[in-house]
């Protein structure tokens, strides 16, 4: 009974199971088949040439280089100011006068005073000698004993106040005569003088004010060179030499770029806010830059020639390594791996990776993997239109496609 029972399970079993696969292979067969690979649509455009600038964009005020504080070195009454703010003026003008009434008494009061000392110091050199003689004529008279020891001893001690009081009056004169000469050094300094051409900047002071030598009087640069200092980063800090150029603009004159010249940097970093100064000296055609303007600056790092660039929209960068999607002959998307150098704006140098005039993929490129089919439209594009700011002498670059 029980193996009649088993043989009938068994029998069950297997019927039920060989259902389930056909059923199975069945649903196999019927499962939709796998798409053919649809062509990605791309954008291709032609690597090209052209002279390429690495530039750091930084912005700072400007500044004169040449400037000057007039400052009166004494003290005396404003009489004459004959330039006010915006005037300009030549190196060696006068731009103050003092007034001489104060100096001219001082100069006549030591002339008398040098009088008198001369005056009493003739008179005690008179009486010094009057006094020798009379110490002689004690010693004289002390070798035939007329005279006593205490005589002569007073005599010499008139003597000795008197050269005192002689060499006191010699100091006087001394004193008066350097009086003299101040006093008529002042009088020089009733004039000021600029040491400098340009324009009066700011003037503190009025006619009859009372000019002391710790105020400014006027303030005057000139304009025909104009410095700018801005601070560049640690990163970029060994990107930045003397003598590398820069264009300078400004909101006042939106449409010109200005031509400038690295001419320092710092040779420390700030700790704090991990900048350097470097400072940049301009041509101002035609005066135009004024000091205290805001100005952008862009740094010519570094130039290269004929270099082989693409859009920098052709690049990815995955596991720190950079690549482009070039298309070849087939219609097919490859990979090439690239090294690059500049980049100026929107463009990128390739140095090593594609072959010139490689045809490479741009709007779509995030879509295609190494291998991929695809659809391409070819773009035509000037590299010029994608430089970041106009060459300082205002010409494009030269370009050409491929080699």
């Amino acid at each position: 009974m029980r193996s009649a029972v088993f043989l009938s399970s068994l029998i069950i079993c297997s019927g039920v199971g060989y259902y389930v696969y056909q059923d199975s292979l069945a649903s196999v067969d019927s499962s939709p088949k796998p798409e053919q690979n649809t062509p990605v649509a791309v954008e291709v455009v032609t690597s090209q040439r052209c002279d390429l600038d690495e530039r750091i964009d930084l912005v700072g005020s400007l500044e004169a280089v040449d400037q000057v504080q007039i400052r009166s070195r004494i003290i005396g009454y404003l009489d004459k100011l004959p330039y006010d703010v915006g005037d300009p003026v030549e190196a060696s003008d006068i731009v103050v006068e003092l007034s001489e009434l104060t100096y001219q008494e001082r100069v006549s009061r030591a002339g008398q005073a040098q009088k008198i000392a001369i005056a009493q110091r003739e008179a005690a050199i008179a009486r010094s000698n009057l006094i020798q003689l009379e110490v002689q004529r004690f010693k004289d008279l002390a070798r035939s004993g007329v005279s006593t020891e205490q005589q002569q001893e007073d005599a010499e001690a008139r003597l000795a106040v008197a050269e005192a009081e002689t060499a006191l009056e010699v100091a006087r004169v001394s004193e008066a005569t350097t009086e003299i000469l101040r006093a008529e050094a002042a009088l020089d300094e009733l004039k000021i003088v600029t040491p400098i051409s340009g324009f009066v900047a700011e003037r503190t002071v009025e006619v009859g004010d009372l000019a002391k030598s710790e105020e400014v009087l006027l303030r005057i640069v000139n304009l025909k060179r104009i410095r700018t200092i801005v601070h560049i980063v640690e990163r970029d800090y060994e990107k930045i030499r003397t003598g590398q150029t820069a264009v300078i603009g400004v909101d006042s004159v939106p449409d010109m770029a200005f031509s400038g010249t690295v001419v320092a940097r710092a040779p420390v970093i700030d700790p704090e806010t991990r900048t350097a100064r470097v400072m940049i000296d301009i041509e101002n055609r035609g005066e135009q830059l004024k000091p205290g303007m805001h100005a952008r600056v862009t740094i010519v790092a570094s130039h290269s020639e004929n270099a082989q660039v693409v859009p920098i929209s052709a690049l990815q960068e995955r596991n720190g390594q950079q690549f482009v999607f070039v298309m070849e002959a087939e219609s097919v998307a490859r990979r090439r791996f690239v090294t690059t150098g500049i980049r100026d704006g929107e463009l990128v140098e390739i140095l090593i990776g594609i072959e010139p005039a490689a045809a490479v993929i741009t709007l779509g490129s995030r879509l295609v993997q190494d291998g991929s089919s695809i659809h391409a439209t070819h773009a035509e594009w000037n590299p010029a239109d994608s430089l970041a700011v106009s060459r300082p002498d205002g010409e494009p670059s030269g370009i050409t496609a491929g080699d």
